[in-house]
């Protein structure tokens, strides 16, 4: 799977009326390529698979309810209600690599996550870290140090880090075209081991151009 083009383009967003204005222009991505998309009734959700040029062999997955060109009131809710490991996996088999050059069309990503980790080490039995008795000696040489909370930052930024083809391939017109102007799902993913790194969803656009 691989992408022969990406270019900064404009998303005429799909917001809610609460918000006032219906359709909020906010910069995108245009990208063009064969990659693996599928829809899953079940979940009645379209997904594409875009992988990342990094050495880390991630993928972006992009989770849109409904059909392309449909719009539903609720279906970011609908689809977050209905997804579980047993439906995820569902999911993960329905993607089949596009034999025709694709277009797709995403907003910029952009998520900063803080996550407090005390619940977790406890749950896992780590909780004299926490405690009286926690042991830091090797770290300062002194024995009244323990943790008081553990965080985990992380920034996910998509601007144009994805995996490009290296021939030059001539323009076709595209058989399959996905567009992203509505709420939705996105998942950055481990391909070797299917460990999922981080789960975001995009509601609205932070800055309006």
């Amino acid at each position: 799977d691989a992408l022969t083009s990406v270019e900064p383009s404009v998303v005429n967003f799909i917001n809610l009326p609460s918000y006032g204005r219906r359709l909020v222009p906010t910069s995108g991505l245009s990208l063009r390529g064969k990659f693996q998309a599928g829809y899953d009734p079940k979940l009645d959700a379209t997904s594409v698979q875009v992988p990342l040029e990094m050495p880390l062999n991630l993928s972006l997955l992009l989770l849109l309810p409904g059909k392309p060109g449909e719009f539903k009131v609720g279906g970011l809710s609908s689809l977050e209600s209905k997804l579980n490991s047993t439906s995820w996996n569902g999911l993960l088999k329905n993607f089949l690599p596009l034999q025709k050059e694709a277009h797709l069309l995403l907003p910029r990503l952009e998520q900063e996550s803080l996550i407090n980790l005390n619940s977790t080490f406890t749950t896992m039995g780590s909780t004299e870290i926490f405690g009286q008795e926690a042991n830091f000696v090797g770290i300062n040489g002194g024995r009244d140090l323990r943790l008081s909370a553990f965080y985990e930052f992380a920034k996910l930024s998509l601007k144009d880090s994805f995996k490009m083809n290296n021939t030059n391939n001539t323009t076709s017109s595209s058989e399959y075209d996905f567009r992203f102007e509505r709420q939705f799902l996105y998942v950055l993913r481990h391909d070797p081991t299917g460990l999922i790194v981080t789960i975001g969803r995009y509601l609205k656009p932070k800055h309006a151009l």
